[in-house]
């Protein structure tokens, strides 16, 4: 039986060794992955580079090896993400006949859908970065530069057969985007052990304080957060991490600011990157967390949250909270539910409704097998 031909095109990521293991795994595809980049990352170990080197199916982007890639046929075409050199590689390698998929990385979903502040952030927060030039004007450029590269490779949009983001919830997203009529798919981005699903260690029956996650980014909202904790009388401590993503000083003494003058010594920011046994720790004297963003952000520290019984509050507006109330998971909504009762009053996670077939129990080989059955359609 002939084997599937796919083309990955891929940017030299950590996660991106996974994906090149999985595939290859699969004896009804004969994969080349292509990286765009010509070094990896620094955070990548010397073991991940050589692993990606010794594969006789993987080519970085030089001038020696495109044209051994440019020259070969493929069934399918999978992109990881849209940077400029990517969509341009897309076209040299698409022929009539080819699928394409595109495997959204999260972020650039949210900047191809978001047209200005209003949709992409709440009250407070928004009130800040409208104050502020330097926000206004890191943002006009930011859309202005996304909106006319993309508008001008809107052909390569209506080209694109099938698209996957984290969770499926996210097409409503994807579909404001009126150049994308694709079908969607789930296809792993990342090993989903970190989504296994035993308990790790059940939360202190003490314990009262809450997380408020799940980085430094604007888009969770920390001012809008600390503004209702505030309102409720929160008396615990208030654990918050703001080691990356912060979008600015600015921002981030205007958190530190508003979370000092709301709490004194019970806000407990973290500035440092914290590993996972730390995050653990902190989480071991924590009853709620919230994860305030109306975008998809922040799954791993969520699945942590639920592995541990910890009461998780999400926005409402979020696809993240669709996904998890669609799976049967107990979430419950930023905008309303919290409040000290609610905070305050017993929780047992009711695990027997939750349904296998969600963003942290899909087993990852399935979900190539179901692509494959989608591409033979």
């Amino acid at each position: 039986m002939r084997k599937r031909k796919i083309l990955h095109i891929l940017r030299s990521t950590k996660r991106d060794t996974y994906i090149v293991k999985l595939y290859n795994s699969i004896d009804a595809l004969e994969n080349t992955f292509f990286f765009n980049e010509t070094k990896l990352p620094k955070q990548n170990s010397k073991e991940n580079i050589e692993f990606l080197k010794r594969q006789k199916n993987t080519y970085f982007y030089t001038k020696d090896n495109f044209p051994i890639v440019k020259d070969q046929s493929f069934d399918t075409i999978i992109v990881y993400s849209l940077s400029n050199v990517q969509v341009k590689l897309c076209f040299k390698f698409l022929k009539k006949g080819t699928q394409l998929v595109w495997r959204s990385l999260g972020g650039e979903l949210y900047t191809l859908a978001f047209i200005n502040l209003n949709d992409a952030y709440q009250p407070e927060t928004l009130q800040l970065l409208k104050r502020h030039s330097f926000f206004k004007n890191k943002f006009r450029f930011k859309f202005h530069r996304f909106y006319k590269r993309f508008s001008l490779n809107s052909k390569f949009f209506k080209k694109i057969d099938f698209v996957s983001s984290m969770v499926p919830e996210e097409l409503d997203i994807i579909n404001r985007n009126k150049n994308i009529h694709a079908k969607y798919v789930y296809l792993p981005l990342g090993d989903n052990n970190n989504f296994e699903n035993t308990a790790i260690e059940r939360i202190n029956p003490d314990a009262k304080n809450i997380y408020i996650g799940s980085s430094g980014s604007a888009a969770c909202n920390h001012l809008d957060v600390l503004k209702k904790l505030k309102e409720i009388n929160f008396q615990y401590d208030i654990y918050i991490t703001l080691s990356y993503k912060v979008p600015s000083k600015i921002y981030l003494d205007k958190v530190l600011e508003v979370g000092y003058k709301y709490f004194g010594d019970r806000f407990k920011p973290h500035l440092t990157f914290l590993s996972r046994e730390e995050f653990i720790t902190i989480l071991n004297t924590v009853s709620t967390a919230i994860f305030n963003i109306d975008q998809q952000e922040g799954l791993y520290s969520i699945n942590i949250c639920f592995r541990k019984g910890i009461k998780v509050f999400i926005s409402d507006k979020s696809p993240m909270y669709r996904h998890l109330i669609n799976a049967g998971y107990d979430v419950f909504s930023f905008q309303k539910d919290l409040s000290q009762k609610m905070i305050a009053s017993p929780y047992a996670p009711d695990i027997t409704s939750i349904k296998g077939d969600n963003v942290f129990t899909k087993e990852d080989r399935k979900a190539v097998y179901e692509l494959l059955e989608e591409l033979d359609g």
